[in-house]
C-alpha cells in the first residue's frame, strides 16, 4: 500500500498527457478532414484547463508532501480530483462548455483544501538542506 500511496498522482500525469494529445490532435483531425471545423476554444480549453491543471495537481500532490514532510492526500481526495478532470474532459469532448466550466471551478476549489491539509500536517516547511545558505 505504501508504494501505491507514493505513486497515486501518476494518474494525473497520464490524464495530462491524454489531454495534451487531444488538444493538439484537434489540428490534425481538422487537417485530415475528420472534423468539419476547427475550434480554437476547444484547443485552448483542453490545453489550459485540462492539460496544465492535471500536471499542476499531479506535481503538487507529489512534491508538497515531500517538501513539507507531511502526509499526502487521502485516496478519496485523489479520486475526487481525477473524477473532476475526467468529467471536465468528457464535457469538453461533447462541447458541453457550461458543465466543463463548472467541473473546472470545482477542480480549482479542490486544490486549496488539499494544500491546507498537507500544510497543517507538515513537520517542517523547508527541507533541511534549504534552511541555511552555505
Amino acid at each position: 500500500m505504501g508504494c501505491v500511496a507514493k505513486i497515486r498522482f501518476v494518474c494525473f500525469f497520464a490524464i495530462g498527457l491524454l489531454c495534451q494529445f487531444m488538444g493538439v490532435s484537434h489540428w490534425d483531425f481538422y487537417y485530415w478532414g475528420w472534423l468539419d471545423s476547427y475550434s480554437g476554444y476547444y484547443h485552448a480549453f483542453v490545453q489550459i484547463q485540462l492539460y496544465e491543471t492535471a500536471f499542476v495537481v499531479g506535481f503538487l500532490g507529489m512534491a508538497l508532501p515531500r517538501f513539507w514532510e507531511s502526509v499526502g492526500p487521502r485516496g478519496g481526495e485523489v479520486v475526487a480530483g481525477l473524477a473532476l478532470l475526467i468529467l471536465e474532459l468528457l464535457a469538453a469532448l461533447l462541447e458541453q462548455w457550461t458543465l466543463a466550466r463548472v467541473a473546472y471551478f470545482f477542480c480549482c476549489c479542490y486544490s486549496p483544501p488539499f494544500l491546507f491539509s498537507v500544510f497543517c500536517g507538515a513537520r517542517t516547511i523547508c527541507l533541511p538542506s534549504f534552511r541555511s545558505l552555505p
